[in-house]
C-alpha cells in the first residue's frame, strides 16, 4: 500500500494546489499595490531600479517570484514537472497550462 503524503491529510497534488492558490493571492495583492504606486513609479526619474525606493523594488520582486512559484505549484498539482509549467508560461502562454489535462486522477471516496 502506498503511503499518502501527510500535510493535514492532503495528497501532494492537493498540497501543491493550495500553495498555488496562496501564491496567486500574494501575486494579485502585490499587483494591486504596484497599480496603486504607479504615480510614484512614474515620478521617479530614470529607472525604478536606479532610485532608492526600496519598497517598490521589494514589491516588484515579490510579485515576480510569487507569480512563478504559483505557476510552478500549479503544474505540480496537475502532475507535471514544475519547470515544465514555468517554461510553458514563458514560451507558450498561460492558456496552454490551463488547458493541459491532469496527469494524475484522484479517486474520490
Amino acid at each position: 500500500m502506498k503511503k499518502k503524503f501527510s500535510m493535514n491529510g492532503d495528497t501532494k497534488q492537493e498540497h501543491y494546489h493550495k500553495l498555488s492558490n496562496m501564491n496567486a493571492g500574494v501575486w494579485f495583492t502585490t499587483l494591486i499595490i504596484i497599480f496603486i504606486c504607479i504615480p510614484t513609479i512614474l515620478s521617479i526619474e530614470g529607472d525604478v531600479w536606479d532610485g532608492s525606493n526600496y519598497f517598490i523594488k521589494t514589491v516588484i520582486t515579490i510579485n515576480i517570484m510569487s507569480f512563478y512559484f504559483a505557476i510552478w505549484c500549479y503544474s505540480k498539482s496537475k502532475g507535471y514537472s514544475g519547470i515544465f509549467g514555468v517554461l510553458a508560461i514563458i514560451l507558450i502562454g498561460p492558456l496552454y497550462l490551463l488547458l493541459l489535462g491532469e496527469k494524475t486522477k484522484q479517486k474520490k471516496k
